[in-house]
């Protein structure tokens, strides 16, 4: 995971929001970039799936809740990276945080610049930028292909993606009349497939949302919150959109084929804690909760497969969850079932006196 700094090439999208001062151009802009390694042998080819993180609204430096426009996406962003550290790709991904999309697309835009030779190895991206209003509960939504036939293979993944997970969807797939005002624009203008993934915002009649407009009467204010969201739909976009990244990027499995089983035991005033070690793995990280259904903080990361915990108290009971990692691919298991034990009182050393008896006359 790393902050990608760069530079800002120029303002020629959008204009600057009303009262907002126009962005510099040679500003440094920090867009968010975890990169998945590839394990296969395309490792080299880029999968991207993106989302942009700045909010607006009439008080934009104060109150720009910006739930659907767009923690929506960002949502989705999280959960991918939730989720993909679990597995093995033979292409890599690259799961994108842009900024400055309100104030003219600077980040990616930014991005494209500064990163050229990545650009012919990039597969498709899945843009996620607005989709979690649906108020006539159609289960409809926009997805913005374009004309490059890179894009189209990335627009009949994401349909594919419906059908085969039967996520109940239905979508305007819009190619001749697709917006450009998003992130995925920044890819189309160097000739790289990307899609848009919207709300029913657009007229298009003759298409699976039947020309019906339903879009964000809250977009841009300071009322776009979770409570006028469609949040089964959200979801089910949302696992659309990740599903599409997955599959262009080619699973090839879990990164640990097993499950981690972790056995706790007390011993005197610490805790002894061992597991099966697993293929692959490079490193456990370990785990502790005071209670089964709390918080777990990471308390060590050790290459064997046990730990002695000793930052312990009597008489607590204390919860353990162990996870492998192969650290040079970004890949790890799931988190362990919980192990518990309770620490016993510190033993008790007596000094026993026998005391002499001298006889003597």
């Amino acid at each position: 995971m790393n902050r990608d700094l760069v530079a800002g090439n120029g303002h020629d999208f959008f204009p600057a929001y009303e009262g907002m001062p126009a962005p510099d151009a040679e500003a440094i802009w920090m867009n968010k970039v975890v990169t998945i390694p590839g394990h296969g042998p395309n490792a080299n080819e880029l999968v991207l799936i993106t989302a942009h993180m700045d909010s607006i609204s009439p008080q934009h430096s104060t109150n720009a809740p910006g739930a659907e426009d767009n923690a929506s996406g960002v949502a989705a962003l999280m959960e991918a990276a939730r989720w993909f550290r679990l597995y093995k790709f033979d292409r890599t991904i690259k799961i994108i945080f842009f900024t400055g999309e309100e104030q003219g697309l600077y980040g990616s835009k930014a991005y494209v610049a500064s990163h050229p030779s990545e650009m012919p190895n990039i597969v498709g991206v899945v843009n996620l930028d607005m989709f979690g209003y649906d108020a006539d509960n159609d289960r409809c939504f926009e997805l913005h292909v374009g004309t490059l036939s890179a894009s189209r293979r990335v627009g009949t993944c994401f349909t594919d993606v419906i059908d085969n997970y039967d996520l109940n969807l239905t979508y305007d797939y819009l190619t001749n009349t697709a917006t450009s005002a998003s992130d995925h624009s920044s890819f189309w203008r160097i000739n790289v497939g990307a899609i848009e993934v919207l709300e029913n915002s657009f007229y298009n009649p003759g298409y699976g949302c039947q020309g019906i407009l339903d879009d964000n009467p809250y977009y841009h204010t300071i009322n776009d919150k979770v409570a006028y969201m469609n949040l089964p739909v959200t979801h089910a976009i949302a696992m659309g959109g990740i599903g599409t990244a997955a599959s262009l990027a080619s699973p090839m499995g879990k990164c640990f084929t097993e499950d981690l089983k972790v056995t706790a035991v007390s011993s005197g005033i610490a805790v002894n804690l061992s597991w099966t070690h697993l293929n692959d793995a490079d490193v456990y990280n370990v785990y502790r909760s005071s209670a089964s259904d709390g918080e777990y903080t990471r308390i060590a990361q050790v290459p064997e497969s046990s730990y002695q915990d000793t930052d312990v108290e009597a008489g607590q009971t204390y919860h353990y969850k162990v996870q492998a990692a192969e650290t040079d691919f970004v890949c790890f298991s799931p988190l362990s079932e919980s192990a518990s034990a309770t620490v016993g009182e510190e033993p008790v050393l007596f000094s026993i006196y026998i005391p002499m008896i001298i006889a003597g006359d």
